[in-house]
């Protein structure tokens, strides 16, 4: 039969190991009192399992759930992922620190968008990173051609990274891409031919990331 410490309930078993002074019922490194459960230092606390987690750990083997606010004053160790289903992830103090030499950032919901008419028709792709497929148009020596890549995701702080996969032809041509006019929801992306030759009329791929500063 379940009994009451505080507003928690424990088994009559466990109950009977409780030595209750005032409202705190203290048990080892475990005290309850009317709102809260602490583990006080030198103890520590396991959920699913009998592995002794170590002075001043929690582990849990399973699921955590967290509803509000959870404060860590030291690491938090996750061995199979994090996940936040809704909300942000903060470090308001400290940095995200990758040790694994084939791990890094990995963005699974980007998109595509195909450019239609001409080689300045502007685009729209509300994600954070994404492939802009061009239209496939010739580019001469020493131009260059300008486009708007209109992007809810984009702010006017925004730091856009671009990359160019130049798929034309003509092996003496060579197609840099850069942005401009940065503002809320949009931004200017620009195709320069740098090259001696005419690049070819074939579709190349842009590739964009937008990090926002706020």
């Amino acid at each position: 039969m379940a009994k009451r410490v505080g507003k928690y309930k424990v088994s009559e078993q466990l109950h009977s190991l409780f030595t209750k002074d005032a409202n705190t019922y203290t048990v080892g490194s475990l005290a309850i009192d009317t709102d809260k459960l602490v583990v006080t230092e030198g103890g520590g606390a396991c959920v699913g399992s009998t592995t002794n987690p170590g002075d001043n750990n929690l582990r849990v083997e399973g699921t955590l759930t967290q509803q509000g606010v959870a404060t860590f004053a030291a690491a938090s160790v996750h061995s199979l992922g994090l996940t936040a289903t809704a909300g942000n992830i903060t470090a308001t103090d400290g940095n995200m620190v990758i040790t694994a030499a084939d791990h890094g950032i990995i963005h699974t919901n980007s998109g595509t968008v195909t450019q239609g008419t001409n080689a300045t028709t502007a685009v729209t792709l509300n994600t954070t990173s994404g492939i802009i497929t061009t239209y496939a148009a010739t580019l001469a020596t020493n131009t260059e051609v300008e486009f708007t890549l209109n992007n809810s995701t984009i702010q006017a702080d925004s730091v856009i990274l671009v990359s160019m996969n130049d798929m034309n032809t003509d092996a003496n041509s060579h197609i840099l891409v850069t942005t401009n006019t940065i503002a809320g929801g949009s931004c200017k992306i620009n195709l320069f031919n740098c090259g001696s030759g005419t690049a070819s009329a074939t579709a190349c791929h842009i590739h964009f990331l937008v990090i926002n500063n706020s």
